[in-house]
């Protein structure tokens, strides 16, 4: 993939829920009547267990729309990775701040697909986090410029409700904007093997009018 590391760039954000987010753990609370019949994804943050995306749910709703952008089967895998080989970018798991965050219970039904009704027994309570915020980050090794304008573009597309996570999406579900946005770009080492910073961006709006010159240097 890669002999050697001579750039690196790292962020941090903040992914924040600003309607009906459902993440679903996919275990049953059939047993327990006080619980809803999918309560969303756990997780341990150290000591703490809290709400979580898993960092894989995020990589995989910003590679689809990427892989649509760019249309490019092998930069996308060289970015991404593919079966057999690890990809360039890695996405971490994005941990709640429970004191930000409030829930619901939302009622959904399945629908029959000839009857177009709702199918018998099919109601279900899911909870849902209305509003919160979760810390989330991820790394590119070797990243290009194009690379930093496609993930720009693609967290701008976040920003604008186009790319939403979790389930029910086509219900309106899964809006979230990004807050408290740095990355830090290195660039090769000095004599005692410490990162040399080559950039960094303090905000998603200093990031995105940062790399967007590729774009329209690109077109023109």
């Amino acid at each position: 993939m890669f002999t050697r590391i001579d750039r690196k760039a790292i962020a941090e954000f903040d992914l924040c829920a600003v309607g009906p987010v459902i993440v679903g753990s996919g275990r049953s609370n059939e047993l327990d009547p006080t619980l809803p019949d999918t309560t969303f994804l756990s997780g341990n943050n150290g000591e703490e267990e809290t709400f979580v995306i898993p960092g894989s749910t995020i990589k995989g709703v910003i590679r689809h729309y990427i892989g649509k952008k760019i249309n490019d089967s092998d930069a996308e895998e060289f970015l991404f990775g593919k079966l057999g080989r690890k990809g360039r970018i890695a996405f971490y798991d994005a941990y709640a701040d429970m004191q930000t965050v409030k829930t619901s219970e939302r009622n959904q039904t399945a629908i029959d697909p000839i009857l177009q009704s709702a199918k018998n027994a099919s109601l279900r309570n899911i909870q849902a986090v209305e509003k919160g915020v979760f810390k989330a980050g991820f790394s590119i090794v070797n990243p290009t410029d194009k690379e930093l304008n496609n993930i720009a573009d693609a967290l701008k597309a976040v920003q604008q409700g186009i790319i939403r996570f979790g389930g029910s999406t086509s219900r309106g579900f899964g809006l979230m904007n990004i807050g408290n946005f740095k990355l830090t770009i290195t660039k090769g080492f000095d004599d005692e093997l410490n990162a040399i910073a080559e950039k960094q961006y303090n905000s998603f709006d200093e990031f995105y009018k940062g790399v967007s010159w590729y774009e329209y240097w690109i077109w023109r």
